[in-house]
């Protein structure tokens, strides 16, 4: 009954052509309103009406670019803390330092053992380990645990996990991999760092704020995506607005059963409810991030991956996610001239 109610519930929200948006949107965000009204035999207009009042709505967020940052030279680092003896206006503090460095590029506070999981992007261990040390030594004393592990391959899912979302929309998910590395020129970095900071920015815009003629920004746009620096223009969902709770699993692997990795992976990236997962070095060797209806759904989710994967899955852990504070795909000193 819980479940049937909750689905209701969306679909009063939401009617078919706001997933419809949603879904458009996900793909590209940069797709201009005049072509999603095409798709939803609609004006233009009443696109633009119903992407403002979603928006109002906080269904969407903020938008994104998302960069593989692999083929930078940066690896990613999930670190977890576990905080005791500090006050909501200490936590807020802590949470505030870690959100403004230059490095870290997600933040989210969180339910549970841990309190806060946050990503620094670094080119080696070594800077790793000086930025943990420079963000974290000023609230130490408040940290009595901390791991991380390091982010390898990752793909990106699709948000259709509202009630009826349009399945023949979806791409194959944009993977996030480290083929050889990308050397990028300075106009380049000119075009990321506009896109960094405003991903629906048109490419006039780009070419007046760089001073790069506009054939030349979109000659650079399209070399990025070809070389898959650039992956994907898409939008933060908020799962809280639409009823659904966040989670993050930890899976550790039985490695004399290898051969049923890919098979979970190729499972975990057309299931509705996986927004994300990425392969990981440490204690663990999966995490993945889901938004489920409620904790039954996740039960039911985990326990239906154990079910088809038993053999390959030792043990896990699930976290459950506040909110998020920070999301982004590149370090912003990368656009830091030196």
């Amino acid at each position: 009954i819980m479940a049937y109610s909750l689905v209701e519930t969306i679909r009063s929200q939401f009617d078919v052509r706001d997933r419809k948006i949603l879904a458009l949107l996900d793909q590209n965000a940069r797709m201009p309103h005049s072509q999603v009204a095409k798709e939803l035999d609609i004006s233009k207009q009443g696109v633009s009406y119903r992407i403002n009042k979603l928006k109002e709505k906080g269904v969407i967020g903020r938008f994104l670019t998302i960069f593989n940052f692999r083929r930078l030279g940066y690896d990613a680092y999930y670190v977890q803390l576990e905080l005791q003896g500090a006050s909501k206006k200490e936590i807020k503090k802590i949470l505030d330092r870690i959100g403004k460095q230059a490095s870290t590029v997600w933040l989210l506070e969180l339910y549970g053992k841990s309190d806060v999981l946050f990503v620094i992007l670094a080119r080696s261990a070594a800077e790793f380990n000086s930025e943990f040390k420079r963000i974290v030594s000023p609230f130490h004393k408040f940290v009595i645990d901390h791991s991380h592990v390091v982010g390898l391959d990752a793909s990106y899912g699709r948000k259709n996990y509202l009630p009826d979302s349009p399945e023949s929309i979806y791409h194959p998910n944009p993977e996030i991999k480290e083929t050889n590395s990308y050397k990028v020129d300075s106009a380049d970095l000119a075009v990321m760092k506009e896109l960094f900071e405003n991903p629906l920015s048109s490419v006039l815009d780009i070419s007046r704020s760089t001073k790069l003629h506009h054939e030349t920004v979109a000659k650079h746009i399209a070399q990025l995506l070809s070389e898959n620096v650039l992956l994907k223009f898409t939008f933060e969902l908020n799962p809280a607005v639409v009823q659904y709770e966040w989670h993050l699993s930890y899976l550790q692997f039985d490695l004399t059963h290898v051969e049923l990795e890919e098979p979970l992976k190729k499972w975990l990236g057309v299931h509705p409810n996986v927004t994300f997962f990425t392969d990981v070095v440490g204690k663990w060797n999966l995490l993945i991030d889901l938004h489920v209806s409620d904790v039954e759904h996740l039960y039911q989710l985990i326990h239906g991956m154990k079910e088809k994967f038993g053999q390959l899955i030792r043990r896990y852990e699930t976290v459950r996610v506040n909110r998020g504070h920070k999301c982004s795909f590149l370090p912003e000193k990368l656009f830091v001239k030196k």
